[in-house]
């Protein structure tokens, strides 16, 4: 994937693979989304921008946001104030 704007090609990749082939810098910066079901119709979707530093094996956090979506008929909305986090 590209996004014009970056310059720099976008890989979706897992965690495991970044820690196999590190960059030549040392340091990769990276997305990660993950969800979890909170219940039935209800699903809690985190965005998290972390750093992977290959020098000490080591995951930092940079900022994350959270926010909380409920089925409602067809449509997904969003239930609470979605929550930003920062390092």
């Amino acid at each position: 994937i590209n996004i014009e704007k970056l310059n720099k090609p976008l890989h979706i990749v897992t965690e495991e693979f970044l820690k196999q082939n590190p960059e030549k810098s040392g340091k990769t910066v990276y997305l990660k989304f993950s969800k979890t079901k909170q219940q039935n119709d209800t699903i809690l979707l985190i965005l998290e921008a972390k750093i992977y530093s290959s020098s000490d094996d080591r995951i930092s956090n940079l900022s994350s946001l959270q926010i909380t979506f409920h089925k409602d008929g067809n449509a997904w909305k969003i239930l609470d104030e979605p929550i930003l986090l920062s390092a």
